[in-house]
């Protein structure tokens, strides 16, 4: 699991890992420099966040410090990919028709894959 304690930190950490980190709401909790997580600052977290050019799945940001979340950056092809998982629109459509049209099969196989994980581990489920 990635640790940080400021966006700075965490923007290292996505450059490194190819534009993508998993990481618990503890961690973004501590960039924003409270004590307690609630509904209000989950929504500044991730106006912070988009601030920096990066987003987050899910789309809402849980409450929960041990619940994990993803962080991506925004203007890459794999964030471009991550929204419009999220999103049901014909840009979206487009854009995933775009990731099948070259080596699709691979694609669709780690796009499943990031879902399988964020499914196991915001359930417990295998």
């Amino acid at each position: 699991m990635v640790e940080f304690s400021t966006y700075e930190e965490l923007d290292n950490l996505i450059d490194e890992n190819n534009g993508v980190v998993s990481c618990n709401m503890r961690s973004l909790r501590d960039c924003y420099n409270v004590a307690k997580l609630g509904v209000h600052v989950a929504r500044q977290i991730s106006r912070d966040l988009n601030n920096r050019g990066l987003g987050h799945f899910p789309e809402d940001l849980p409450i929960n410090q041990w619940d994990r979340v993803r962080v991506f950056k925004k203007a890459s092809k794999l964030g471009a990919i991550i929204e419009s998982l999220s999103s049901l629109d014909e840009e979206s459509d487009d854009i995933l028709r775009e990731v099948n049209g070259g080596n699709g099969d691979e694609t669709l196989r780690k796009v499943k894959a990031m879902i399988d994980d964020y499914f196991e581990w915001t359930t417990g489920e295998s």
